[in-house]
């Protein structure tokens, strides 16, 4: 008779050399340990939160995917106050709701996060209003950059916003079908409002990227406003809970006020005004508090890859192969090439999951810091450096994460390609990752550029420093490069001293 009582995974959790416990404290300190489980407690409560074993149709994903965010937003689960109060909560956060339910995490972030965001960071106190109303639910956000022609370069986007001085209003207009604005989340069926990126024209001149609140439905009915084009861009591979869509403008016109205007406004007689000399300067402020998406995807594929290895390796743990013998098998875990296809992985899990619980915080309070003085030139050295992180940051994780989630469901075999083991979700919602908020091959460019600008003050061997650090070591880049190789083992490679191993090659 089997026995349903018998835990298979019991004989290698008494094996472990460590408490798993401490562990879990060193990742998710204790407080946020125990934040989770309160939020856990609150949130399956709903069935909305109870996944179901039929497949669901488009639509009812994304009714189940929009109830999920009504509900977080209506009892207060994700208590935006006192995450501000303390920023290091928010990786935990993101991580639990991507595990939990990934299309409404990131409906959040395009809906929540980065319209509430834009609006704290380069928006005015009269705006505020806003933020208040898509936290409580009388409107609901969305935030359009992308558009059909342009991606990552921000700087060429079609849409234009021309400054109407005898109307006090700008109009707003898709030049082309390329300059439709594409891909926002909640766009297609629920969204109200958006954060809305065009190309500001002030009598006749160019004053490049701005931001404006623009509505774009009856927050009652959802029934779009005339001159705006809306449409659904239609099932995707994966995160299918989220209705993206797309948004044309024809002659639609916004009050003056709508402007978000803390790096560049207009006055009434229509004169442009900025506190910013340097245009660089200005869009690597704006750029700095767009980066806050891509350090969301940072997290969220951390999660994803841990989901991934958390099957993967317990699979390996239970299904026996071969043996010493032909009346006993052994548990694959226990093979070196499988070790080889998991382990390293795993390493890149974890380093990417603490990298993630650092940077956003960091790009958080960026935001904060920007809200008080955006035009102070280390706030927007700092943009650019948390810009340039992130665009290296992004394409790493997702990457890496791809990756692992593949190898995870290919260490499984036929089960792991089973829709029941979950991993072929996982993989379809990273692959996202690997091109929204910038194609990766792309944006890791825009690191490199940044990383380059500074070769001439390391062959003059000049000091380098940035607001954040993260360039300082090349102040000794031509000592780093003489520096050869020459561990040997493991144990050396783990010891505390591997840098004494190191010796001067005397070469580049």
């Amino acid at each position: 008779m089997l026995d349903f009582n018998l835990n298979p995974l019991d004989e290698y959790r008494k094996k472990a050399s460590f408490e798993w416990k401490k562990l879990k404290m060193l990742l998710h300190p204790e407080q946020y340990a125990k934040l989770q489980d309160v939020i856990m407690e609150k949130i399956y409560k709903y069935p909305e939160f109870r996944r179901g074993f039929c497949p669901e149709s488009l639509d009812e994903k994304r009714r189940i995917t929009q109830r999920q965010l009504n509900i977080i937003k209506e009892s207060r689960i994700l208590d935006r106050e006192e995450i501000l109060i303390n920023l290091n909560k928010m990786p935990y956060l993101i991580s639990m709701l991507t595990i939990l339910a990934p299309d409404t995490c990131i409906k959040f972030n395009g809906s929540v996060d980065l319209f509430n965001n834009a609006i704290l960071a380069l928006g005015t106190e009269d705006q505020l209003h806003y933020v208040f109303d898509n936290k409580e639910g009388k409107i609901n956000g969305t935030f359009c950059l992308t558009e059909i022609g342009h991606g990552t370069n921000t700087k060429g986007m079609q849409t234009t916003a021309v400054y109407d001085i005898e109307n006090e209003e700008f109009v707003i207009n898709s030049s082309c079908f390329e300059a439709a604005k594409c891909w926002a989340a909640g766009l297609s069926q629920t969204a109200s409002h958006a954060i809305v990126f065009a190309q500001l024209i002030v009598k006749g001149e160019m004053k490049g990227l701005h931001g404006f609140i623009v509505p774009l439905r009856d927050p009652t009915s959802l029934i779009p406003y005339p001159g705006l084009t809306i449409g659904d861009m239609g099932e995707k591979t994966g995160l299918n809970g989220i209705d993206n869509g797309f948004l044309v403008f024809h002659n639609y016109r916004i009050p003056r006020k709508n402007l978000l205007s803390k790096t560049g406004g207009v006055t009434l007689k229509g004169d442009y005004i900025t506190s910013f000399k340097d245009s660089k300067k200005k869009h690597g402020v704006s750029l700095g508090h767009l980066s806050i998406g891509r350090t969301y995807i940072v997290c969220t594929a951390a999660a994803y890859g841990i989901k991934a290895l958390t099957i993967a390796v317990r699979y390996a743990a239970i299904r026996k192969q071969f043996g010493p013998n032909e009346s006993e098998e052994v548990s694959i875990i226990e093979y070196q090439t499988h070790q080889h296809r998991l382990l390293p992985h795993l390493a890149c899990a974890y380093a990417i999951r603490i990298f993630g619980d650092f940077i956003l915080p960091s790009c958080c309070q960026f935001i904060f810091d920007s809200l008080f003085d955006s035009s102070d030139e280390h706030i927007s050295e700092r943009g650019m450096e948390i810009h340039s992180i992130c665009c290296g940051a992004k394409p790493l994780a997702s990457w890496s994460i791809r990756d692992v989630i593949q190898e995870c469901r290919e260490a499984c075999g036929g089960h792991g390609y089973l829709k029941a083991a979950g991993i072929g979700d996982l993989r379809d919602n990273n692959d996202a990752n690997c091109t929204f908020e910038g194609d990766n091959t792309v944006i890791i460019q825009q690191t490199s550029n940044w990383l380059l600008k500074f070769w001439p003050l390391v062959l003059k061997q000049s000091r380098i420093s940035s607001p954040m650090s993260s360039v300082d070591f090349l102040t000794s880049a031509t000592e780093i490069l003489e520096y050869k190789w020459e561990i040997i083992d493991v144990e050396q490679l783990c010891s505390p001293n591997s840098k004494q191993l190191f010796t001067l090659s005397g070469t580049f």
